[in-house]
């Protein structure tokens, strides 16, 4: 039985990728009920080799290679769609809000039936996405964010914030 799916898209990320790759192999090591999906869209760089060296040396390590670059929502998709776990949670590849907030929101999960989705945010004093965006980002970072409050979530602050975790048969309802 999987606990939990971990979705992880990556574009170019050959710069970084190996350092991420490599905590990840570290924290999975320790969660034998988790498993690790990877979907690579469509790099021009060396991403696909370092994903497969590391199909090699990680268990429960799935790699979805598509040919061409088709965006971030299309191959988070296509790893939800191959998503064996009770949850799913995903991340962005250079893992900026570290690992532990897995093991924490799949805590909150499994002690509250009643919660289907949960997000993170960028503000939380846990989170290491410290990153100084330029001005033109910050602006439109808001920008988009209220306009997807206003039209989609309101109640949901933070959409933009690149880590979630959800349940299963949450996911399979809205598709």
């Amino acid at each position: 039985m999987t606990e939990l799916s971990i979705i992880i898209t990556v574009f170019n990320g050959g710069k970084f990728l190996y350092e991420s790759l490599k905590e990840l192999g570290t924290w999975l090591k320790q969660h034998n009920k988790f498993e690790l999906i990877v979907v690579n869209d469509g790099s021009s760089d060396d991403t696909l080799r370092i994903l497969e060296n590391f199909k090699k040396q990680t268990p429960n390590y799935f790699l979805v290679d598509l040919k061409e670059n088709q965006g971030k929502g299309f191959a988070l998709r296509e790893g939800m769609k191959r998503a064996s776990g009770d949850c799913i949670g995903f991340t962005d590849a250079d893992l900026p809000y570290g690992l532990g907030v897995f093991d924490q929101m799949l805590s909150l999960m499994k002690a509250d039936p009643n919660i289907s989705f949960l997000y993170g945010s960028r503000h939380h004093a846990l989170s290491r996405s410290k990153k100084g965006y330029g001005f033109i980002r910050s602006i439109g970072r808001l920008f988009f964010s209220y306009i997807i409050r206003l039209l989609a979530v309101p109640n949901v602050p933070y959409t933009q914030c690149g880590i979630k975790m959800f349940r299963k048969d949450f996911f399979d309802d809205v598709l």
